[in-house]
């Protein structure tokens, strides 16, 4: 059971993670993934090529050169055999060339074959030197041929374990294959299983929310609106799930809408027939009270009358306040122009402060260089020294009474200007009054007429309530029918929550 669970677990996390992928992404990893095992799968093949190739040369070059040596030292040792019995039949004394070193080295090479073998076979070599040092004759004839048999014994023994040798060579070849064949079944065994699975989960992340789709689509043939579809997959079918189960819960929102509309009408159809009641009932009153108004009426036209002498009146004296306020606004706009000729002058004051603020400086300048030349001139220059530092402290004094008139100019514009500010603002007041005063009498001149207007209207709303309680007889007629109506609302709202009440939203 737990096994099912932590599998289960995968599986939902799976396709979790497959719901942020498209399908051609994973149709992409799936091939990716085959791709690679197929890469493995040929260089695993490749590699066995390669090391068989290399087993087998290594044999072969193994087996020719042992072969070579075996049969270097096998003909050796024969044709020694060979010369010392010729030499023994010639009864010759000449000693047999014989090369110890080169025979040794050859059994060397097939040392690793058998090592025991090589050690007897160069004790051999070695007693086989020293027979062949003595003097020839048939006993050392004898103690010859029992040392080459025995020479030829080691090295068919050497030779034997060559050929072992390149069999367990062969075998380990053997051996390689069939583990490479086995890694190669599991490798393909591994991928089919993995591509299978990658391939179950895609189709599954596209089957189930497909399925999840079908099975809301007969709940929602059915009438039944209170599912709601949870499926994992692929990102495309996701979306569309997510989209499904917004549509139905907007759908699930109307419904329920026109549940509570539909309630609505029906509470709405039962207040009307109550109130058609109430209407009616009052409609009877109504007729009462038109006989009362009648009556007041009179008493309105004789007010209307007198609020009409009055307003006459006040009309009269709005237009003289009228003439006084547009008499204050034509003093204030004199004053606006006067204080602006004011700033204007004194914006041309200001230019000629500067145009003297610039001669003092020049005079300045004039009356230091001519310090500087009464300084060259020496004794005769004193006296024009005095009058040009006289001429200086002058000009620095006219600069400074010039600075502070200036000062006192732009303080006097400045006011000037606020002054301005505050005329425009009591020009805007006075229009601003103007404008009112207008209106007042506007106002009460279309009051007066009004009222005129509706002292001859009073006259005609006795008229008026006579032919107003004709309508008040006709109202009660319609309100009867509208309580017929209404009750028909009622039943046709019971019938659209039946209708609704087929859909299952919670």
């Amino acid at each position: 059971m737990f096994i099912f669970s932590f599998f289960k677990a995968v599986y939902n996390l799976i396709l979790k993670i497959f719901s942020r992928m498209k399908v051609l992404f994973l149709i992409l990893i799936l091939i990716f993934l085959m791709i690679v095992f197929l890469l493995v799968q040929g260089y695993t093949g490749l590699k066995i090529i390669d090391n068989m190739q290399g087993v087998t040369q290594e044999m072969f070059a193994s087996s020719i050169k042992s072969n070579e040596n075996v049969s270097y030292i096998r003909n050796i040792l024969t044709n020694i055999k060979i010369t010392y019995l010729e030499r023994l039949r010639a009864e010759s004394d000449i000693n047999i060339p014989f090369d110890l070193n080169t025979m040794i080295n050859h059994v060397r090479i097939l040392q690793t074959a058998d090592q025991t073998a090589a050690v007897q076979f160069e004790e051999e070599m070695n007693q086989l030197k020293l027979i062949l040092d003595e003097p020839i004759n048939e006993v050392n004839y004898n103690r010859l041929s029992k040392t080459i048999s025995a020479a030829m014994i080691n090295l068919e023994n050497l030779e034997a374990a060559v050929r072992r040798a390149n069999m367990e060579s062969m075998g380990f070849g053997n051996e390689f294959i069939a583990n490479s064949r086995k890694n190669t079944i599991i490798i393909l065994i591994i991928s089919t299983l993995i591509s299978s699975v990658f391939g179950f989960l895609i189709a599954t992340s596209i089957s189930r929310p497909l399925r999840a789709i079908v099975k809301a689509a007969n709940s929602l043939a059915n009438g039944d609106l209170s599912q709601t579809i949870e499926a994992l997959g692929c990102r495309e079918a996701v979306s569309v799930v997510r989209e499904l189960n917004h549509a139905i819960d907007r759908l699930r929102e109307v419904l329920s809408l026109i549940t509570k509309t539909s309630e609505q009408v029906k509470v709405a159809a039962q207040q009307i027939s109550i109130a058609n009641q109430d209407l009616s009932e009052r409609t009877q009153e109504q007729a009462a009270t038109l006989e009362e108004f009648a009556a007041t009426m009179e008493e309105v036209n004789v007010s209307i009358e007198q609020v009409s002498n009055n307003s006459a009146q006040a009309n009269q004296t709005s237009q003289i306040t009228l003439e006084a306020v547009n008499e204050g606004e034509k003093t204030i706009r004199e004053t606006l122009e006067s204080m602006t000729q004011i700033l204007a002058s004194s914006n041309q004051i200001s230019e000629i402060l500067k145009f003297v603020n610039e001669i003092s400086f020049q005079i300045n300048l004039l009356a230091l260089n001519a310090a500087v030349e009464a300084a060259r001139a020496g004794e005769q220059g004193r006296g024009f020294a005095v009058v040009a530092a006289e001429i200086r402290n002058l000009s620095n004094k006219t600069s400074d009474s010039a600075k502070k008139i200036e000062q006192l100019i732009k303080e006097s514009a400045n006011r000037i200007q606020q002054g301005n500010l505050l005329a425009e603002k009591s020009t805007s007041v006075l229009r601003q009054i103007v404008d009112n005063t207008k209106e007042t009498a506007e106002l009460i001149s279309q009051s007066s007429l009004s009222l005129k207007q509706q002292f001859a209207a009073s006259l005609q709303i006795q008229t008026s309530i006579e032919q107003l309680n004709q309508v008040t007889q006709q109202n009660a007629a319609m309100v009867e029918e509208n309580s017929a109506a209404s009750q028909a609302l009622y039943h046709e709202a019971e019938k659209l929550r039946e209708l609704i009440s087929q859909f299952v939203i919670e």
